[in-house]
């Protein structure tokens, strides 16, 4: 699932928020992203996302919580941009 998340979201903006990981994918890169998580996961309660001009901002820290994955693994902090 690790290399899953990092191929999915290696290219998409993302910044380090002190411990949440923003991500930025653009209205196209939606689906893609959303795709790799199972259904439902989603559903109690769903993820905080901000509707941006371009593009959905949201928490991969917190997703990954769900799945008992670190992201820090994924993409440390001091490999993302600030």
């Amino acid at each position: 699932m690790k290399l899953k998340i990092y191929k999915t979201f290696e290219k998409i903006e993302k910044h380090w928020h002190e411990d949440k990981l923003l991500v930025m994918p653009n209205f196209s890169e939606l689906q893609k992203c959303m795709s790799i998580f199972r259904l439902g996961i989603f559903d109690d309660g769903g993820i905080d996302a901000h509707l941006k001009d371009g593009y959905i901002s949201f928490d991969l820290a917190d997703i990954c919580e769900r799945y008992d994955i670190d992201v820090k693994e994924i993409f440390p902090i001091e490999e993302c941009d600030n």
